[in-house]
């Protein structure tokens, strides 16, 4: 919900697409609809009733739903040469007919139906692996006394393109040399940018994926 709410594309947020909106009140009504099962399997264990099927029901019922709530993002993949998974995903894309396409019926959507047909679960990254700053966030890549840390296990980080172009910056323009956008174009592009010691004591762990 949280994402949906800071992911923007083409000047709104994506939780104000309609797309988005039913597979949210999916996602929702089925954690509801899990939530009031546990709490009723709980009622009756505490009101020493019998709890017959009900405990049973909750627990497969919750635990099928769990990981459907889970959107699989499709900014960043990595996959080996001749991969089944992204064979799929290409022939489904050239199956649709753009005209027709729905917000995220090519992406996200796309995505997770790919990984669970393919079992590819345990390859899953959490969102701050490649998306730390949230869109509210993102002026500071530009600005020299931002103090940003990351987790180990950053690889990337997400500028908000949109953001950019709503606030009419220029990404080729030149910065600060100690704002981070500046480091990782010099570290990365070979940008003339000095960047000096000031890379470990404001905590870049930002890597190639």
């Amino acid at each position: 919900m949280k994402y949906a709410k800071q992911r923007r594309a083409f000047g709104k947020t994506i939780g104000e697409f309609q797309a988005i909106q039913w597979m949210l009140a999916d996602m929702q009504t089925e954690l509801e609809a899990a939530r009031g099962l546990v709490y009723y399997a709980a009622w009756l264990k505490d009101s020493g009733r019998n709890l017959g099927t009900a405990a049973s029901k909750a627990k497969l019922f919750a635990s099928e739903i769990v990981n459907q709530a889970e959107v699989v993002a499709s900014a960043i993949l990595k996959a080996p040469a001749k991969s089944e998974a992204m064979a799929y995903a290409w022939a489904v894309c050239q199956s649709k007919q753009p005209e027709n396409l729905v917000w995220g019926e090519t992406g996200p959507r796309l995505v997770a139906e790919a990984v669970k047909k393919f079992s590819l679960e345990a390859y899953r990254q959490p969102a701050d692996v490649f998306c730390p700053l949230g869109y509210a966030d993102w002026r500071k890549v530009i600005e020299p006394d931002a103090l940003l840390r990351f987790n180990e296990s950053t690889r990337a980080i997400h500028l908000w393109n949109e953001m950019w172009r709503d606030s009419g910056q220029d990404k080729n323009a030149a910065y600060d040399p100690g704002c981070l956008y500046e480091q990782l174009k010099q570290r990365y592009l070979g940008e003339q940018s000095a960047v000096g010691s000031r890379q470990d004591t404001r905590g870049l762990s930002v890597r190639p994926a």
